[in-house]
């Protein structure tokens, strides 16, 4: 059944907010008023489709659904880079309500509405009905259309086709490239695509989300050129167009600001090297060897469908080909050293290295493939790879001794690389059932980051280590005053297991003897971590004391105050003691207000919305006239906020509508 006209003039902000949130309003919003919306239809089924200028012109699609149970649902596609739920579908939505208001309803859609074709070639997206009273006539088919061509002349068929070339560029340029190539001139195409490439991506890419303006490269019309090339069986040029195309592209994604559109679109134009790789003359070798080249240094995985070809597969000859040539290549890189020498990760070695070891991998050389690992673990500092390659085939005591040199042969610069190894040497641990080892590393863990999550990692693994009980009561003292109980407080070192702290000293680098700095360690108590226990606790009342408490010393503590998730503990009090919610979430409200940012203010109305039902449902709904009153004399000339304290009182958006 066909949603209602009435149904969308008595949609509400809340529901818009739900569909897409506060800011996308507001965006959909002022592209409304500023009557950036056209050509309003409606649907058989009650959809609407509108024609919205933002950037270029863009065709959207909002469909209602009030047969949810949970409410009204709206979902839209846009012919726009973000593609759904975006603030031309929010326009459209006002520019609905605001004609039904005014008592204009929108004509319906016809039949031979262009838009509607636009919309039906996304094939994610159902095409919408036309309204039943438009033409009452069936869509056409394409077998329709085929039986109807197949009737007409050549000469027919071909002025036809020549017409539909002047109305639509690209059809033309994909008849004129495939001429090219049948009247022999492969070269001349050839150098058009090299052009057109070297073009697009030396444009300057970048998009601003908010305002909905930008420059985007587009590279279509190269991608259908590359895939004429390509069915045309010219497999060689295209890879070495590709090798060309990642590097530019690569640096275009680097020096560009914009949502990944173009990165979007340079997969899809590797996607079709992928294609020619496989159909290109080379050997499986050299194939191999190309697709690992293309990866090499992708960082923003442009080259992911090139990546595919080394989990196809291959022959062991053609791997073992591709091993040794890797090897060689691998020993003419650099090792790098830091200052002090030791070992630092080279990013290119590392690649060149994985790739090697898959590779005899993949031929059955299984022992060359650990020493190579091994060997780039103390030539160039890659000690998780070789680590985990020993772990793999069960060399567990090997695997353990190359950690601890990790460990001490890592620069402390290196933090995520020291963390991992801890990681390892605790899962070894762990097989051998020595849990306190695992739980040691826990708790560094959590003493260098405190957080919620460390401390339930860290209760876990000593329940484990059967000494739960003692390490959650020295955590919690560490949580409550800053101060670690592993350290020697008059040395500040770490020390052994003693009564009061169970756990043995965790593996550690370089710093392992070093004194633990006091600064960096007793920074007064973790409120922020506190606070978090408490609510997923579901304690309201020492929620409340430590957040008084961490409050009342701020100061003191101001570090840890400022990582308080406020809105949480507002949240975590509604029921217990809605009083203290509404003070929290009011006196954000008025932080956030205070702070005279347009985008911020949609936070403003949340808040405030919060307040008011705390209220209501509290028996104090006067109170709500004087926040209000207090707002509006407070800020009564920020006019975008104002809107949004008014919607608060109006949700029904038709309502808010008739008083602007």
């Amino acid at each position: 059944m066909a949603v209602s006209v009435k149904a969308w003039q008595t949609l509400t902000w809340s529901t818009l907010e739900s569909w897409t949130g506060s800011r996308t309003i507001q965006r959909g919003e002022d592209y409304q008023k500023q009557g950036r919306v056209r050509k309003l239809v409606l649907c058989g089924d009650g959809s609407i489709i509108a024609t919205v200028q933002g950037t270029e012109s863009y065709i959207t699609r909002v469909s209602l659904n009030t047969k949810k149970r949970s409410g009204v649902q709206l979902s839209s596609y846009c012919s726009c880079p973000v593609g759904y739920d975006c603030k031309h579908g929010v326009a459209t939505v006002l520019k609905m309500i605001a004609d039904c208001e005014a008592g204009k309803r929108p004509p319906s859609i016809s039949d031979t509405d262009v838009r509607f074709e636009h919309l039906q070639d996304d094939n994610t997206t159902p095409a919408p009905k036309p309204s039943s009273g438009a033409s009452k006539k069936q869509r056409t088919t394409d077998k329709q259309i085929r039986e109807y061509l197949a009737d007409e002349s050549k000469e027919n068929l071909i002025d036809r086709l020549m017409k539909c070339c002047s109305a639509e560029p690209s059809i033309r340029r994909t008849l004129a490239d495939e001429v090219t190539i049948a009247s022999g001139h492969f070269d001349k195409l050839l150098a058009e695509a090299y052009k057109e490439m070297r073009k697009l991506t030396a444009e300057e890419a970048w998009y601003d989300a908010w305002d909905g303006e930008g420059e985007l490269p587009d590279y279509s019309g190269l991608q259908k050129r590359m895939t004429t090339l390509l069915a045309a069986g010219h497999a060689d040029e295209l890879v070495k167009l590709g090798k060309e195309l990642m590097t530019r592209g690569t640096d275009q994604v680097n020096r560009g600001h914009d949502d990944g559109s173009v990165c979007g679109q340079l997969c899809e134009c590797m996607e079709t090297v992928a294609k020619a790789i496989r159909k290109s003359s080379l050997t499986d070798e050299q194939r191999l060897l190309v697709a690992f080249d293309l990866s090499l240094d992708d960082d923003y995985d442009l080259a992911a469908s090139v990546a595919e070809l080394f989990q196809s597969k291959w022959p062991k000859s053609a791997w073992s080909s591709a091993a040794d040539e890797l090897i060689v290549r691998l020993h003419s890189l650099p090792a790098k050293t830091d200052p002090h020498g030791f070992v630092s990760p080279n990013r290119q070695r590392e690649q060149t290295g994985s790739m090697a070891i898959h590779a005899l991998r993949a031929c059955g050389r299984d022992e060359e493939a650990r020493e190579i690992s091994v060997a780039e673990a103390l030539t160039c500092g890659s000690f998780m790879r070789a680590v985990k390659e020993l772990m793999d085939d069960g060399f567990d005591a090997e695997a353990e001794e190359l950690a601890f040199r990790g460990l001490r042969e890592t620069d402390l610069q290196f933090r995520g690389i020291i963390h991992h190894l801890q990681e390892l040497i605790g899962e070894l641990a762990s097989k051998r059932k020595e849990w306190k080892i695992p739980a040691a590393i826990a708790a560094e863990d959590f003493f260098e980051s405190p957080s919620v999550d460390g401390f339930e990692k860290l209760l876990q693994a000593s329940n484990k280590a059967k000494c739960k009980a003692v390490t959650e009561t020295a955590a919690r003292r560490f949580l409550e005053t800053g101060k670690r109980p592993d350290l020697d407080r008059n040395q500040m070192r770490r020390t052994k297991a003693t009564k009061a702290w169970p756990l043995p000293r965790a593996p550690l680098g370089q710093d392992a003897d070093q004194p633990v700095s006091e600064t960096r360690h007793d920074r007064g108590p973790h409120y922020d971590v506190l606070i978090g226990l408490s609510i997923k606790n579901s304690s309201p009342d020492e929620t409340l004391r430590l957040y008084d408490t961490a409050n009342a010393n701020s100061s003191d503590s101001r570090f840890h105050s400022a990582r308080i998730d406020r809105l949480s503990v507002a949240k975590s009090v509604e029921k217990s003691h809605p009083e203290r919610a509404i003070e929290i979430y009011l006196r954000e409200a008025l932080s956030v207000a205070a702070q005279t940012n347009t985008k911020t203010y949609p936070l403003v109305g949340n808040h405030l919305k919060k307040v008011k039902t705390l209220l209501f449902q509290n028996n104090r709904q006067a109170e709500w006239e004087n926040i209000l009153a207090d707002f509006k004399t407070k800020h009564g000339r920020k006019p975008r906020l104002m809107e949004v304290i008014d919607r608060i009182d109006r949700d029904r958006i038709a309502s808010s509508m008739s008083k602007r």
